[in-house]
């Protein structure tokens, strides 16, 4: 499997503002609830430049949380501690996740399950490091549900490559399953307009791991073929899926 050296990615991931649209995540919010008043802990594993940290922070300003934040990157990890969060940040693989057992209330993978070498370990790992009846968010893009993607439609090699590097979500359920969580999954397909201005924004940053897949001159070759388009039209309508699960781990 080809893998992105985020290195190069690091200093200019940020500069896509798709990377700062983080929601609320309302998984924390019913862990809240269910609580007794003590303290939590949350884990975003592979948070990369911490954005999701920055938002969950904010939310949750006040709580008794915990934050931590693993990623494989150093400097991915060095952005984020540009930000000041209040979260304990540390290198780490999530095949080999560096905390203890049963020490943690809730993880979350955003964008990154696909990054993973062992993913089946990985999850492993996840359930080692949850406390009884914690839960683990796994949220990415389902490519099987993207037929009409602009990324494919400029770039498709990376239809192939992403194939090869995202599980099918019916073998990601059946692993949680296989591992004793009681799993929920959704899947959300969404029908829109691109506009190309935006795309344009997205390929040149380059931030897109699987823009880093591909070589300079497959890179330049969807490039050229965008900007053609984008002098005859403000956008095509294309689809983009997402994956939802959430395993709480059962005894």
């Amino acid at each position: 499997m080809k893998k992105t050296d985020y290195s190069k990615i690091a200093p200019k991931y940020d500069d896509n503002k798709i990377r700062h649209s983080v929601e609320k995540d309302q998984n924390i919010a019913e862990l809240i609830a269910r609580g007794d008043g003590g303290s939590f802990t949350v884990l975003d594993l592979a948070c990369g430049t911490g954005n999701y940290l920055v938002r969950q922070t904010e939310e949750y300003k006040g709580l008794n949380i915990k934050w931590i934040g693993i990623d494989k990157s150093p400097d991915m990890l060095e952005v984020a501690r540009q930000k000041n969060l209040d979260a304990e940040l540390m290198v780490g693989d999530a095949c080999d996740i560096p905390l203890e057992d049963e020490s943690v209330d809730y993880i979350k993978i955003r964008f990154a399950f696909h990054h993973f070498d062992d993913k089946i370990k990985a999850l492993k790992e996840v359930r080692r490091v949850l406390k009884p009846e914690g839960s683990v968010s796994i949220y990415n893009i389902n490519n099987d549900y993207m037929r009409h993607y602009w990324v494919y439609k400029y770039y498709p090699q990376i239809e192939k490559l992403d194939g090869e590097r995202f599980p099918k979500s019916i073998d990601i359920f059946k692993w949680l399953d296989d591992l004793h969580f009681e799993t929920q999954a959704a899947v959300h397909t969404f029908i829109k307009k691109f506009y190309y201005a935006d795309i344009l924004d997205e390929v040149r940053n380059r931030d897109m791991s699987q823009l880093h897949l591909i070589s300079d001159e497959e890179y330049q070759e969807g490039m050229d073929r965008i900007i053609a388009d984008s002098k005859d039209k403000e956008y095509l309508i294309g689809d983009v899926s997402f994956v939802d699960f959430l395993g709480k781990k059962l005894s």
